[in-house]
């Protein structure tokens, strides 16, 4: 058989993974595709793990009876190089015979994989260059003229494109919220992560200490201001078509409401979650997480006023550190 690989981190697989696949299927150019996740690259730190990348590979292409998942490079420790893993494959399976295919990128940078020489002995590569334009590649290959969606891996990482994703790696990524902290990253100053980053960590230290769910308590707290930086006229278009009955407020209130359905896109759609960041600039929420979030917001260390007080109230009486903070700060909303 004529196999196709098609290597990647996959940290996330997307639509322009699985064009590329289903294309070379197509034009009869492989038997089947095997898509390589790499364990470890170098100088790339992956956001993933290397089992969970495999695991929303696996999701992306169950449809597909013609695509599998290779793990080769799981079993190895250290950093994975082409050269060995076709090696194992050529020992393994004998009486296949290999394609490797790459994109513009991969196929202008081949000159320095390691042993590229010995590689191209084993291997045709199938090049599917950018805008269909011809790629400089001095190797055995074959060029596929294809029109492929534009996205990359660390444009859906930092939450851009999501609709390229597969709905099963959405799925995925609904239990498995990976990508959060880079998404939350990307839209916020470096101040207002920092912030971001310290409430989550009280809110998830009271919900610990109250014996609730930690996880849940962390994400409310990375998410709470994840619309907080939003353009004042972007600002106004949510509220318009989301919450009019809320545009009499003061604009430093509005993140809270578009932020609770903004989280949704990334697939955060716990209702407890979204009622959280809903409610957590003037503490009209009455839910525990509700209560945590409020108190982590206004009260994280690195507030420039003083919070120890309340704060350690909050870990002795959750229910009256609320109640006392929000007459504190009910005056600033009048």
């Amino acid at each position: 058989m004529k196999i196709a690989i098609l290597g990647g981190s996959f940290d996330p697989i997307h639509e322009a993974h699985l064009a590329m696949a289903k294309h070379i299927l197509r034009s009869k150019a492989a038997d089947e595709v095997w898509f390589l996740v790499c364990s470890q690259r170098v100088n790339k730190q992956h956001v993933a793990s290397y089992q969970q990348r495999c695991c929303m590979v696996k999701a992306a292409i169950a449809p597909y009876r013609k695509f599998r998942v290779c793990e080769i490079e799981g079993e190895r420790s250290g950093v994975s190089y082409s050269i060995d893993t076709i090696n194992i494959l050529r020992r393994r399976y004998p009486i296949h015979e290999w394609k490797w295919i790459v994109g513009e990128d991969q196929a202008s940078t081949l000159s320095s994989w390691k042993k590229i020489d010995e590689l191209s002995k084993y291997v045709q590569f199938y090049v599917f260059p950018r805008n269909r334009e011809l790629t400089c590649c001095h190797y055995p290959h074959i060029i596929f003229d294809k029109d492929l969606p534009q996205v990359s891996s660390s444009e859906i990482r930092a939450g851009k494109k999501w609709y390229l994703l597969p709905k099963q790696v959405k799925r995925y990524l609904r239990k498995n919220p990976i990508y959060i902290e880079e998404i939350v990253k990307s839209r916020l100053s470096e101040y207002r992560f920092q912030h971001s980053l310290e409430v989550a960590k009280l809110a998830k230290e009271l919900a610990l200490f109250y014996h609730m769910d930690g996880e849940q308590a962390y994400l409310s707290g990375l998410l709470h201001d994840l619309c907080k930086e939003m353009s004042k006229d972007t600002l106004h278009i949510y509220m318009k078509h989301l919450f009019p009955e809320h545009q009499d407020e003061a604009i430093a209130i509005w993140h809270g409401y578009i932020g609770s359905y903004y989280c949704r896109k990334y697939g955060v759609s716990t209702s407890s979650i979204c009622n959280s960041i809903y409610h957590h600039v003037l503490g009209t929420g009455r839910s525990f997480l509700d209560k945590v979030l409020y108190l982590s917001d206004k009260l994280e260390p690195t507030r420039k006023y003083e919070t120890k007080t309340l704060r350690m109230l909050a870990f002795k009486d959750l229910h009256r550190a609320f109640y006392m903070l929000r007459l504190q700060q009910d005056k600033n909303y009048k």
